[in-house]
């Protein structure tokens, strides 16, 4: 099947808010098919995804979303598949491997801090449950008291952080001689998407 060349217009209406974990959204879609987005969005992502690193996919995708309720994730240990389910065989290897020394999170910390944040997201934004509201807007003390006494750390942040994450991502540049491509970031602030 082939479908001539042209701008598809792929928006679904019946979209009410987007949970994406660990996706890989920078290169796919853009800044300019990013910036479309003006659902609710919930970014989540692990410090131990090597298929889709924090920094260069949610990170990056974060501000170039035009929603005014966008929500980042980051779970320490968290990586792109679920260690536990490997083959044995496979974990086998990994584990014989000396150089690789990996402390990993157990899988029902990692589900439990999923839900802390998804079902509030999803009561909200779908379910329109505004009992929801303060646990949503104030994930980020939500996340913190969960993690308080864990090795394996959960954060989160809004859009009302978005201005320091721009800021440190270009402070990780200039540290490390990165430059940042034209136009990574829209120009547009959120109160022009009213």
């Amino acid at each position: 099947m082939t479908l001539p060349r042209s701008d598809y217009d792929f928006r679904d209406s019946r979209v009410a808010a987007v949970l994406a974990a660990n996706p890989v959204n920078s290169a796919i879609f853009g800044v300019s098919g990013l910036h479309k987005v003006t659902v609710p969005v919930l970014l989540l992502g692990g410090s131990y995804d090597p298929a889709t690193p924090f920094v260069l996919e949610q990170a990056r995708s974060f501000p170039r979303l035009a929603s005014r309720d966008k929500y980042l994730t980051l779970v320490e240990g968290q990586a792109h598949v679920d260690f536990s389910k490997i083959d044995a065989n496979i974990k086998n290897v990994v584990e014989s491997v000396e150089a690789v020394n990996l402390n990993l999170p157990d899988p029902n910390l990692l589900h439990a801090y999923g839900s802390a944040v998804m079902v509030p997201f999803f009561q909200l934004y779908i379910a329109e449950d505004e009992s929801f509201r303060p646990l949503v807007e104030n994930g980020a003390a939500h996340a913190a008291y969960l993690s308080q006494d864990q090795e394996f750390k959960f954060y989160l942040i809004s859009q009302k952080s978005e201005g320091a994450l721009i800021k440190e991502i270009d402070q990780f540049r200039r540290t490390n001689g990165i430059i940042a491509p034209p136009n990574e970031f829209p120009t547009q602030t959120i109160s022009d998407n009213f």
